[in-house]
Order: structure tokens, then C-alpha cells, then sequence
């Protein structure tokens, strides 16, 4: 080895031992940064749903903050309204069994590819933060605050924190999490979060009055009063009526039974705050609706203003108040007179049975005539299709002018089809006058034509089995392809059928007035005689000879 190479080789050797040191002190950097194992372990180990005093969730714009007041759950952005139990005991449940699958060291430039800036950050769009959740105790202390990042179900090698060696937490399920108290680390977590909502208008108690009595009546009060209307029902299936009718007002009947679905659910989309009061314009209702049912629930509606006038399908401001007609008392069925000793068992059995059924369902009715007393005081915001009967007027109730009131319509007569022998040509092939065997006649009539015109030259003309099967078809003469054919012929197409003829007289029973010939009609060659007429049509001076003719082809056939 020359000096030069020896100097080649010792440079090659320092470069790789520097690189080979400065790896090693990168990857002892990198595994430093790497947090003890932490799997299994809870991610909020003090975290308790007892002494939590307030729950606030941020996600983009969004942001809704739940508070506990007097031992009930209300959202702060609406008044305190009961907030939906179900959704705040789901998430409350999952963050306090919140377990780590994993935890990965990472700097601040990987926080926006895990989506776990905190809404708000200054720089980060929305596809770099996730959803911030902070919990509070009573008096404002902190139980805990947690950033739900990027799900990790799908995620690709590139979108997950890259681990010492080249390996990576890529494409497994669960979520990334973060805590607000320790911002270099990630926690991979099986839980997904998947339903938690960040909406405020979600977070609602969308419970409201429960209308399953069967609808009695509607009452509308408008101003101006002459759009005022009232429809009621006798009982529950029958059609509504309109009750206030006015002498020679045409009301539309149609109209007036589509009011008997109204009110089947009704909803709301939000509620309304006190600072809304003005804007919803209840002080100043200018209609107000009334409606009882079967039950013996009332409601009172009173209809506000549009929330976005400029909107002809905007939602509408309303309020409710409820009522309810509840018997005290149970009423039992009276003795009748002369009642026997087992009928006056049987009774009194039904009375108490009756009586306990009625306890029931009067402490059901009561229990819900409190529950919907809570809506009072209220101001919700409806769709419009919840309100679609309160805000009609009575004009829309009237027979429009010149309208014909025929709901179903009557469908037009069939036009029937032309008479035999009425000149009407109906192709491919003339009406039977026969009606029974008519299913098949068309059929054999269309097959056999073309033969009569054009394949057989005129052969024994005088086949008497022709003329005899000609007659019933003279009225036919009048077809324009009639006179085309010679009267050779027509008869000539009878020659080599001379022996079906034999069958042929069965055929002409019922339609000639032989009567006692008509059982045989049914015989499959039936419907090839009438093709005799379309040729004979011009020999219909002929006629008579066929009431003679027919007794020669008996002969034959015997």
C-alpha cells in the first residue's frame, strides 16, 4: 500500500467514525426525549365526575361551556337550559377510563400534522388544531384539560410520529390525546371519541311536549280576527271539520282533513335567550294557536317572529304553555238492578282492575304535566314546518274559485274495440264475432292468411265445404283485398282442406243456425274456416247455396 492510499483510507475511516458519533449522540438526544412506558396507565388519574362544577368544549369557532347548578346540568350559552344528560354522561365516563396505549415524545412542529394545536393558537389553521376539553372543579380549580387530536384509524407512516430505528405508530386505531399540562408528549388512546359533539345547539335537551292523544280540535286566533279559524274532530279517526263556519263561505273539504295530522311530533332546533326577547316579538304575537287532544293535554302556542325575516323558510320564534284535564277520582260501574250473586263478582273484579289501571295512568299524566311545565317561560326556536297549520290563514281554507272538487278523478271509458262487420279494419286481423274461442281465432286467422292470397292456384272450385263456410263472412266483401281475389280462388283454397271440412260443419254450428252443431266448435281446427270469407267476400250472391251445401259435405263425411 503507496502513502497515498494509506491516507485515502485513514480520511474514509475518520469520516465514518465522525458520522458513526455524531448518529449516536442524535439518537441518544432522540431516545432521551422518549417518556418512561406509561402503558396502561390512566391518562387523568384524579379525574372525577364528583365536585365537577363546569365542562367547556372548543373546536374551531365552536364552543359550548356545561355548568352544574343546584345538582342539574345547564348550557351556559343558553340560560342554563338542561343540557342532553345522555351526550355529558358518555364523555365523562370515556375521560374518566381513559387508559394510554402509548407515549411519544415529539417537538412543536408535529403538533399541526396531529392535529393538537389548541383552538385559538395563533398561526394554526383549522386542520392543525383539534378539540380542546377542560374540566373544572368547584371553584374554578382545574381537573384536567385534554386536546383530542388526529384519529389514528387510517393514519398514514407519514401523518404518525416517526420512533427510534425507522419505526412508526402508523395505521392502528384509537386517537392522539394531549395533555395541556405536558405539551411535548402525545398519548396514543383506543378511545375515538367518535360521537362527542361540539355544537352547541347538539348539546341541548331536545325532550319537549309529548303529543300522542289523538288531536281533538285547533284553534287559531289571527289578527286580523277574520283569519281566525277553528276545526274539531267528534271523535278520534273521524275527519276534521271546520266548527265557525260562515253562512256562504265554500270551504274545501280536502283542506280541512289534512289538519287531522298536524301536531304528530313537535320539535326544536334551539332556544332562545333573554337578550333574544325583543327579537322574537311573542309580547306582540300576532297569532296564537290552541290545541287539545283526546288525553286531555292542551297546549298554547304563541307564534313569534321570523328568525331571519328575509327568509320565507326561516325558523320562527314560539313559546308553550300546557295544561291538562286529570280526573281525581276513580269512577266505578254502578250495580244494575237484580244483579246475581256471580255478575256482582265480576263486576267489582273489573272495577278493581279498572281502578288500579286508572291510578296508573293518572300518575303518568301528572308526572308528565310537570315534566312539560318546565317548557314554559321559554322561548324556542322552531322549523317552519312545525308550524305550518298555527301560521295559515283562514283564507287557505276556501274552495278556490272555478277549482272542481274531484280528488280521485274518474278514469275514461275504454274505447271498445270495432263490431264485426262494421267496415272498421282492426290489423293484423278482423274481430270474431264468435267471443268465446277468441283468444285463439286471431292467432290461427294470422298464420293461415297468406296461403288464401297467394301460395294455392284455384283447384276445385266446386269444394262444397267453401261456400258452406263462406256465408257467415259476406258482410266482409267491402275489404279492399277482396276484389283482388278471384272467385277461382277463394275456392281453391279449400281443396286440399276438403277433408278438414269434415270438422268444419262443428265449427259453423255456432255460428250459423244449425244449433246443434255448436259441441264441437271446441275442435282445434275451428278457427281456419272463417279464413274461407276473406277470399269469398265477392261471391255473397252465392249465399243461398251454402244452407244446401252443407248436407252434400255430411254425406262425405259419413
Amino acid at each position: 500500500m503507496n502513502p497515498r492510499q494509506l491516507i485515502t483510507l485513514l480520511v474514509s475511516l475518520g469520516v465514518v467514525a465522525g458520522g458513526a458519533v455524531f448518529l449516536k449522540n442524535k439518537q441518544k438526544d432522540r431516545t432521551e426525549k422518549q417518556p418512561a412506558s406509561e402503558a396502561g396507565k390512566e391518562l387523568l388519574p384524579s379525574f372525577s365526575e364528583e365536585g365537577l362544577e363546569s365542562v367547556t368544549i372548543k373546536s374551531g369557532k365552536n364552543e359550548v361551556t356545561l355548568v352544574k347548578k343546584d345538582g342539574t346540568w345547564g348550557v351556559k350559552e343558553r340560560d342554563g337550559y338542561p343540557v342532553n344528560r345522555e351526550y355529558l354522561r358518555e364523555l365523562l365516563m370515556k375521560t374518566d377510563d381513559l387508559t394510554i396505549v402509548e407515549g411519544v415524545a415529539l417537538g412543536k412542529s408535529q403538533l399541526g400534522r396531529l392535529q393538537l394545536q389548541a383552538p385559538g393558537t395563533e398561526g394554526a389553521t383549522d386542520t392543525e388544531t383539534g378539540i380542546q376539553i377542560s374540566f373544572k372543579k368547584e371553584g374554578g380549580a382545574d381537573a384536567g384539560t385534554l386536546i383530542l387530536g388526529k384519529n389514528i384509524e387510517g393514519a398514514t407512516k407519514e401523518d404518525a410520529p416517526q420512533m427510534p430505528f425507522g419505526l412508526s405508530m402508523g395505521g392502528t386505531n384509537g386517537r392522539w390525546v394531549q395533555l395541556a399540562s405536558k405539551t411535548d408528549t402525545a398519548y396514543k388512546v383506543k378511545e375515538g371519541f367518535s360521537s362527542l359533539q361540539t355544537e352547541l345547539k347538539s348539546w341541548l335537551d331536545k325532550a319537549f311536549i309529548t303529543t300522542t292523544g289523538g288531536l281533538k280540535s285547533v284553534e287559531v286566533k289571527s289578527d286580523p280576527a277574520d283569519q281566525s279559524w277553528k276545526i274539531t274532530r267528534e271523535k278520534e279517526g273521524a275527519d276534521p271539520v271546520l266548527a265557525d263556519k260562515k253562512e256562504g263561505e265554500e270551504i274545501d273539504p280536502e283542506k280541512v282533513k289534512g289538519v287531522g295530522s298536524a301536531f304528530s311530533s313537535v320539535y326544536f332546533n334551539d332556544v332562545a335567550t333573554a337578550a333574544d326577547k325583543e327579537k322574537a316579538g311573542l309580547d306582540a304575537s300576532k297569532k296564537t294557536a290552541t290545541v287539545s287532544f283526546f288525553d286531555g293535554f292542551t297546549y298554547t302556542l304563541k307564534v313569534g317572529n321570523k328568525v331571519d325575516a328575509a327568509n320565507n323558510d326561516s325558523d320562527i320564534y314560539m313559546s308553550v304553555a300546557v295544561s291538562a284535564d286529570i280526573p281525581k277520582e276513580f269512577t266505578p260501574a254502578p250495580a244494575p238492578a237484580d244483579e246475581k250473586e256471580d255478575a256482582k263478582k265480576a263486576r267489582e273484579q273489573k272495577n278493581e282492575d279498572d281502578k288500579k289501571k286508572f291510578e296508573i295512568d293518572k300518575k303518568a299524566k301528572e308526572e308528565r304535566l310537570a315534566k312539560e311545565k318546565a317548557f314554559e317561560g321559554r322561548t324556542y326556536i322552531v322549523s317552519k314546518f312545525t308550524l305550518d297549520w298555527p301560521t295559515k290563514e283562514r283564507s287557505y281554507f276556501k274552495k278556490e274559485a272555478g277549482a272542481t272538487a274531484q280528488p280521485g278523478g274518474v278514469p275514461p271509458a275504454p274505447t271498445p274495440p270495432p263490431a264485426p262487420g262494421s267496415g272498421v279494419l282492426a290489423p293484423p286481423m278482423p274481430v270474431s264475432p264468435s267471443p268465446a274461442p277468441a283468444g285463439d281465432k286471431p292467432k290461427r286467422i294470422e298464420a293461415v292468411t297468406p296461403p288464401v292470397s297467394v301460395e294455392i292456384p284455384p283447384q276445385k272450385p266446386k269444394d262444397p265445404s267453401a261456400p258452406g263456410l263462406a256465408a257467415p263472412k259476406a258482410p266482409e266483401a267491402p275489404k279492399p283485398e277482396m276484389p283482388k281475389t278471384d272467385a277461382p280462388k277463394a275456392d281453391a283454397p279449400k281443396a286440399p282442406e276438403a277433408p278438414k271440412p269434415a270438422d268444419a260443419p262443428k265449427v259453423e254450428a255456432p255460428k250459423a243456425p244449425e244449433a246443434p252443431k255448436p259441441a264441437d266448435a271446441p275442435k282445434v281446427e275451428a278457427p281456419k274456416a272463417p279464413e274461407a270469407p276473406k277470399a269469398d267476400a265477392p261471391k255473397a250472391p252465392e249465399a243461398p247455396k251454402p244452407a244446401e251445401e252443407p248436407k252434400p259435405a255430411e254425406g262425405e263425411k259419413k
